[in-house]
């Protein structure tokens, strides 16, 4: 069946197949929800549709169309793309580092703002296939190269769990199974692939302060600008930053209805820093 959605005064196009959602009722009324909750907040996206089915949304950005698998219960349009929170950090003719691509809905926004290159860092097996697949529909490979690692304090594995890689969904009860991943150090990449004045982005679920506080001031300095989202508090990665000879801006995640307050263990946020 198909079914309309009203945001406001527009109406919004959704198809829905409910047999195809063959993984459980409770599954697939938390999908819809979701998608109704989706539409409510991107709407305002031009020619934006929603496709249940095929978990697939679709809207033109910068003048062009944009489709995004993987969608529905992953990625964050709504801050990429509505919000633009990664705007202030100017990819233009830039890197950039793109850490917790997921499923690349940051990478292929950074792309079309002009960045000369993007790495993108996932380590979910499931997210990074997204990803992938993300980078060939939109065209962007000669722009977007997918690494299938996570960011640490050193080069190795890491156990992670992979059993889903969306929140939502994780919540219905999903059993835990763990993977080993591959994870790279700051430097590694950073010598690997030849970055110097450009851009890091970091949204890994916690990776950020092992990622960070490791890291020697002048590592972090081969980036000229980095926009962090924290999830337990920014104090000490703030504090990390303007060691290395950064200005820091805090500023309250979408995520989080309260003032991003950087000493609160449990509250997130985003960071803004750029090279001084």
């Amino acid at each position: 069946m198909h079914k309309l959605f009203r945001s406001g005064t527009r109406l919004v196009h959704v198809t829905v197949r409910l047999t195809h959602l063959a993984e459980g009722a409770e599954r697939s009324a938390v999908i819809q929800q979701w998608a109704a909750f989706s539409v409510a907040k991107l709407a305002i996206l031009q020619d934006f549709r929603l496709d249940i089915r095929r978990n697939v949304s679709s809207f033109s950005f910068l003048g062009k169309q944009v489709t995004l698998s993987d969608s529905i219960l992953n990625g964050d349009l709504y801050d990429t793309y509505v919000r633009e929170i990664y705007r202030v950090v100017e990819p233009k003719d830039r890197s950039v580092l793109d850490v917790g691509a997921n499923i690349g809905d940051s990478s292929v926004y950074f792309a079309l703002k002009g960045a000369e290159r993007v790495l993108a860092l996932e380590p979910h097996p499931l997210s990074f296939q997204s990803l992938a697949e993300n980078v060939r529909i939109n065209s962007l490979q000669s722009v977007i190269t997918p690494v299938n690692a996570g960011l640490s304090s050193r080069v190795g594995t890491a156990s992670f769990d992979a059993s889903s890689n969306s929140g939502v969904v994780a919540r219905l009860g999903s059993p835990c199974r763990k993977e080993q991943v591959s994870v790279l150090s700051l430097a590694r990449v950073i010598e690997d692939f030849d970055l110097e004045d450009s851009v890091l982005k970091l949204d890994c679920e916690g990776c950020e302060y092992e990622a960070i506080l490791s890291a020697e001031p002048a590592i972090l300095r081969h980036f000229e600008r980095i926009v962090i989202e924290f999830h337990h508090g920014g104090t000490t990665l703030r504090d990390k930053l303007m060691l290395a000879g950064f200005e820091v801006l805090f500023i309250a995640s979408s995520l989080d209805s309260r003032p991003a307050f950087p000493s609160q263990h449990d509250w997130t946020g985003l960071i803004l820093a750029r090279r001084r």
